[in-house]
């Protein structure tokens, strides 16, 4: 036990001062780590190691959070798109959101709802691309994408007036 360093510990926490403030204090003017974790021990203080525990509790739960809202807006943005597609942008802005918060969210207590925060976003994007395909197939050659044959006059113009 450091009288000194016993003394400084105790008056910091006398004057409300972090133990983690109180560490980098120490280290900065030359303690050894070894020697303040061994004095923090002896004074019952596991504080830092509380604190810290508590910080990257709260972060795993604002992750988790994350990972949450990622798969809510991905189904519901998957739903949206199968069933009321009339503004690609907001299923294109909805997906790219969902997307990072399920980044954010990989790293939480929740990894498979995160991870399908991330892959349904992808499917959304991957198939707004293949119907911006097939829409602007029809729209430039008139022909049905997938029996080749010619689309009447009226939905050739319906395709041209709903996305020009």
């Amino acid at each position: 036990m450091n009288k000194a360093l016993n003394d400084y510990i105790v008056a910091s926490r006398n004057n409300n001062i972090s133990d983690e403030i109180t560490k980098d204090t120490l280290l900065a003017n030359g303690w050894e780590l070894g020697e303040i974790e061994k004095e923090f021990i002896f004074l019952g203080g596991d504080k830092i190691l509380i604190e810290a525990k508590a910080k990257e509790e709260a972060s795993l739960k604002r992750k988790s959070k994350f990972a949450t809202l990622s798969l809510i807006l991905s189904i519901s943005n998957i739903v949206y798109f199968l069933f009321g597609y009339s503004y690609p942008i907001i299923v294109i802005l909805i997906s790219v959101f969902g997307l990072i918060l399920g980044v954010k969210g990989v790293r939480s207590n929740r990894k498979i709802q995160a991870i399908f925060g991330i892959i349904l976003p992808l499917l959304t994007l991957f198939l707004i691309f293949i119907n911006a395909i097939f829409i602007f197939n029809a729209m430039n050659t008139g022909n049905n994408v997938f029996t080749g044959e010619k689309l009447p006059d009226p939905q050739v113009n319906e395709f041209r007036n709903k996305y020009n």
